[in-house]
């Protein structure tokens, strides 16, 4: 039997808003569930009552990996040679951190991923990769998360995936963490923080 509850939405004004049937391993309940757990929907008015419109899910099933922003022309991960592969392995390791043993059964990209470099906080900007590196370059990557811990539960788990490489004198340390329930608007402040003050050494 599916979970009812309303998934996040923000309707025009006086437009109402839509319930949904949510089920399946990965359903969510802290304001954020994949878009395959959701088996139908129905509208509601702003008194709550259903208004006859309803639609059903073609894509109800399991979750998939969605790494459709990171294939945008203008996506600032294309320094890397393959941004999905990449976003990946810093999920994992940010992961192995906070609970050990999981494995990452699907990966999205909620939102546009930001990038910033620079020396210090008062510089730090998207980068220039015409001209040499900044000591300092970092990405924030909103994202949702489908993973496995090791009692075989599922657990789906949104926030801000953060990534820092700082260059010192010494070779580069290189910085991953996740923010749990960051709202992707706020990715930019974190960002900027975790350049200053990284945290989760690889």
């Amino acid at each position: 039997m599916g979970l009812f509850g309303l998934r996040r939405r923000r309707p025009e004004a006086g437009d109402g808003s839509w319930i949904y049937e949510i089920s399946g391993e990965y359903a969510g309940d802290d304001g954020w569930t994949p878009n395959e757990t959701i088996r139908r929907g129905w509208k509601v008015d702003h008194r709550g009552r259903k208004t006859g419109e309803t639609f059903d899910n073609p894509r109800y099933g399991t979750p998939r990996d969605d790494f459709e922003r990171l294939a945008a022309p203008n996506c600032p991960l294309h320094m890397f040679d393959d941004p999905p592969a990449t976003v990946r392995t810093w999920t994992e390791a940010a992961l192995r951190r906070i609970v050990p043993g999981v494995t990452v059964e699907w990966l999205k990209v909620l939102a546009d991923p930001v990038v910033l470099a620079g020396e210090g906080p008062a510089s730090y900007a998207p980068p220039d990769f015409g001209t040499a590196p900044p000591s300092r370059i970092g990405a924030a990557v909103p994202v949702g998360i489908g993973i496995r811990r090791q009692d075989g539960a599922a657990v789906s788990l949104w926030g801000v995936l953060l990534w820092a490489a700082v260059t010192t004198p010494d070779p580069t340390e290189v910085y991953v963490t996740i923010v749990p329930h960051l709202e992707a608007e706020q990715a930019e402040a974190r960002l900027r923080a975790h350049l200053s003050e990284p945290e989760g050494r690889v």
